[in-house]
């Protein structure tokens, strides 16, 4: 009877985590994420939402806009990308409210963590610090009112972007590994 209730759960998690390995996979390999994909990750989360009842259909959709306001910045300077920002926008939708927060923040965190090592390994610190003394002395939107990029690819090269999705994937496995400990895959 235990391993009949495990597998409801782990159905309900299935396109939340082929959305996860493939948009981290895809942002690995193109630097983008596919709006097909999103798409079909918020059309299934959303059916399975909708099977819950609309309250929850709609407290989620709710918590889905959040990011577009609060993030939007720094998708404008290009200091995040669009699939980036559909992304989190997905990960508060299949996880409303504090942990889709916390899940956000240990993407977050991840990705600082890997850009870190990158600029350690590849000895890009002190490059990418006179960059952004650089970007600061023009004088960017926050202070003269002219929106420039902060990460221009043609200018900066792939080597200093980070792929954000795939910075998500280790955060979402540990959320996954630590509620199955909990005794609740969900």
């Amino acid at each position: 009877m235990q391993e009949a209730l495990f597998f409801v759960p782990f159905f309900r998690e299935l396109p939340r985590a082929l959305v996860f390995f493939l948009a981290g996979a895809e942002d690995l390999k193109t630097h983008k994420i596919s709006n097909r994909l999103l798409f079909a990750g918020f059309l299934a989360e959303g059916i399975l939402q909708a099977a819950q009842g609309t309250g929850r259909l709609a407290g989620a959709l709710a918590w889905a806009a959040l990011p577009f306001p609060v993030l939007f910045p720094l998708f404008a300077l290009r200091m995040l990308g669009a699939g980036d920002l559909k992304l989190a926008a997905f990960i508060l939708f299949c996880f409303p409210g504090r942990d889709g927060l916390w899940l956000l923040y240990q993407g977050a965190a991840v990705g600082a963590a890997v850009s870190l090592f990158r600029l350690v390994k590849r000895r890009l610190w002190k490059k990418r610090i006179r960059q952004l003394l650089a970007y600061l002395r023009r004088k960017p939107v926050a202070f003269s009112g002219r929106s420039e990029p902060y990460y221009d690819r043609d200018r900066d090269g792939l080597e200093v972007g980070i792929p954000l999705g795939a910075c998500f994937l280790p955060a979402y496995l540990f959320r996954l590994v630590w509620n199955c400990f909990q005794g609740s895959i969900i």
